[in-house]
C-alpha cells in the first residue's frame, strides 16, 4: 500500500518525534513542524497557528497528525485560560485551516477524559473529566467532529518505550527499583499503558485504512504503579522490600486524578482483530537488559 504524504504538527514532542521518525523513514516527503524554529522543522505554534509554510512546499499532503499540545496536567490546572487557548482553540483553528487545504486532521485525546469511577471504559463510554487537561480533551472530542466529519481522533492511554534515552515513566521507575530506593507506589491508580511502537503501528493502520471517528488506542493489560514496581523488582532479581503499597490520596494536593482508567481499545480490535499489542511482561524483560540481574535473589 502506497504511503501517504503526512504532516506531523508538533514533531519534537515525545509521541510526535516518534511518529515523525517513523514516517520520515518510510516516506522522505514527510514534513514536521514545531514551535521551536529549526532548520529541519517548519514553524507552527498553537497559540497563533498558521499553515502558511505549506505554500512553500510543492507537495500535496493528505493527512496531518496534530501532536502539538500542552499535556502538563499541573500547568493546565494552574493556567487554565492560557492552556485552553492552545490545547482547544489553537487546535480547532488548525483543523479549520487543514480543512481549507483538503488535508484530513488526525487528533489526540486521552484516557484522562474519564472520571475513573467505572470498572471499564470503551470507545462509547461517556466522558466525565475531573481536571482541566481532561476538560480540554473533552472539548476537542465534542467540537472537532463538528468542524470535520472526516477527522480521526486517537484516545491514548499512558505511553512508554523501552529505549532508555526516551526516559519514559517505566525507565524512571526501573532505575529507582534497581537502585533499591524507597518507593511509595499507588495501588489504586490503575491504567492500561501502551508501548509507543504499538501506538505508531495502530495509527498507521487507521490512516492507511482511511478510518474516521474516535478510537481508543490503549494497552490491553491493566496495571498500577505498585504492580509495575513489583514486576520490575521481580524481573531484576530484587526482593522488592523497599516498595511500599500506598494510595494516590496520600501524595497530597494537586490536580484531581482519575483512579481507575481501565480503557479498552474495543472498536480498534473489532476492526483489526489480528493486531497484536506487545505485552508488559516482554517489555519489562527488555528494560531489565539495561540493568544487570542480582544473582543473590532467586527468580
Amino acid at each position: 500500500m502506497k504511503k501517504e504524504n503526512l504532516l506531523i504538527i508538533g514533531s519534537t514532542g515525545y509521541v510526535g518525534s516518534h511518529l515523525y521518525e517513523y514516517y520520515k523513514s518510510t516516506n522522505p516527503y514527510t514534513l514536521g513542524s514545531s514551535r521551536r524554529k529549526t532548520l529541519e522543522m517548519s514553524y507552527c505554534d498553537l497559540y497563533q497557528p498558521s499553515l502558511d509554510f505549506l505554500d512553500q512546499v510543492k507537495i500535496e499532503y493528505t493527512s496531518a497528525i496534530i501532536c502539538a499540545a500542552i499535556p502538563n496536567i499541573a500547568k493546565c490546572e494552574n493556567d487554565p485560560k492560557e492552556t485552553f487557548a492552545q490545547n482547544v482553540l489553537g487546535t480547532l483553528n488548525l483543523i479549520r485551516q487543514l480543512q481549507l487545504r483538503g488535508i484530513k486532521p488526525v487528533l489526540f485525546s486521552s484516557d484522562i477524559v474519564f472520571d475513573g469511577i467505572d470498572d471499564l471504559y470503551t470507545d462509547q463510554s461517556k466522558p466525565n473529566p475531573i481536571n482541566e487537561y481532561g476538560i480540554h480533551k473533552y472539548f476537542l472530542e465534542q467540537l472537532a467532529p463538528k468542524l470535520c466529519d472526516e477527522c480521526l481522533m486517537i484516545r491514548l492511554s499512558k505511553t512508554y518505550s523501552v529505549d532508555i534515552q526516551d526516559e519514559t515513566f517505566l525507565h524512571q521507575l526501573a532505575r529507582r527499583v534497581y537502585n533499591e530506593e524507597d518507593i511509595r507506589a499507588a495501588s489504586d491508580l490503575i491504567f492500561n499503558p501502551i508501548h509507543i511502537d504499538d501506538v505508531i503501528k495502530a495509527i498507521d493502520m487507521l490512516i492507511q485504512n482511511k478510518c474516521r471517528g474516535l478510537y481508543n488506542v490503549t494497552g490491553t493489560e491493566t496495571t498500577s504503579w505498585y504492580m509495575l514496581a513489583k514486576q520490575l523488582a521481580h524481573a531484576m532479581g530484587k526482593d522488592g522490600q523497599n516498595i511500599t503499597e500506598t494510595s494516590i490520596d496520600e501524595f497530597g494536593a494537586g490536580a484531581k486524578r482519575a483512579k481507575k482508567l481501565n480503557v479498552r481499545p474495543e472498536r480498534f480490535l473489532n476492526e483489526f482483530p489480528n493486531f497484536k499489542f506487545s505485552t508488559l511482561e516482554e517489555n519489562i524483560q527488555n528494560i531489565t537488559k539495561f540493568y544487570p540481574i542480582n544473582p543473590k535473589v532467586s527468580s
